[in-house]
């Protein structure tokens, strides 16, 4: 009997909080039917609540309109608020959140889907996509940052011939030898993600540049691109990181990474 009393007076165990997420990503659409609407990389956002899945998932949701809301309030800052970020598989917050300058960022993804367009008029968007409390029936919601809002997108400048100019005489000197440089396949795109095509990679410690990551990819067969993540841009990771790829695929503007393809 006092064994049955225990168990009544202990009660039910409570329940374990679930954590939920929803994706997401950012749909910059321009006023012109004829362009081309760009779409960022996609991301995330976990909730959590007490006991409720579709709880969880507003919560989730909730999470990417404050987020929202802090970087419009900021546009041209150089980095995402701190309300974009701190996600995880059992945190709630923001997963690889893909604008820093979020007007500099979003100008280059429309400017890249629209070569040759001088001024593009452009609704910014983050769509969601998710289970129930994620979105509303029956597919996405849209989060509205900026409506009607215009980008100039630079064009390369026209090069003006110079006039010839008569060659003076050779002057006796002496010339130093130099050493012998290797070829670079080419330069690399700064502040450029390309995600996704991974064939592999490795850590290159606290001073790895990018240079070591392409000599990397160049001594990789089937490596035809890479993506250099620079020192403490890797949630849970310190060092730079340098990511394989067969090709380059989607290019990305991310200020934690420089890539570059294979030639």
């Amino acid at each position: 009997m006092a064994a049955v009393l225990l168990l009544v007076m202990g009660g039910a165990p409570a329940a374990a909080e679930v954590y939920r997420t929803c994706a997401a990503e950012f749909v910059l659409r321009p006023s012109t039917p004829r362009l081309e609407e760009a779409r960022s990389a996609a991301f995330s956002a976990v909730g959590r609540h007490a006991a409720d899945d579709v709880a969880a998932r507003r919560d989730a949701r909730h999470r990417l309109e404050v987020c929202a809301r802090d970087h419009w309030a900021d546009p041209h800052a150089d980095a995402a608020p701190a309300s974009c970020g701190g996600g995880g598989p059992r945190t709630p917050g923001l997963i690889d959140y893909p604008l820093a300058n979020l007007l500099r960022d979003a100008t280059a993804l429309s400017c890249a889907a629209n070569p040759g367009v001088d001024d593009i008029w452009i609704d910014i968007q983050i769509h969601v996509r998710g289970g129930e409390g994620c979105t509303p029936p029956p597919d996405f919601w849209a989060i509205d940052l900026g409506r009607g809002v215009r980008i100039h997108c630079p064009q390369p400048a026209t090069i003006v011939p110079l006039p010839r100019l008569e060659r003076l005489p050779e002057q006796p000197r002496t010339i130093a030898p130099q050493p012998e440089l290797r070829p670079v396949a080419g330069p690399p795109m700064p502040g450029v993600r390309l995600p996704g095509h991974d064939i592999g990679g490795e850590w290159l410690g606290m001073d790895g540049t990018w240079r070591d990551c392409l000599e990397l990819c160049r001594d990789t067969d089937g490596c035809n691109a890479w993506t250099y993540r620079r020192p403490g841009t890797t949630p849970g990771r310190d060092e730079a990181g340098c990511l394989l790829k067969s090709r380059a695929g989607e290019r990305v503007s991310d200020t934690c990474c420089h890539s570059g393809i294979m030639e």
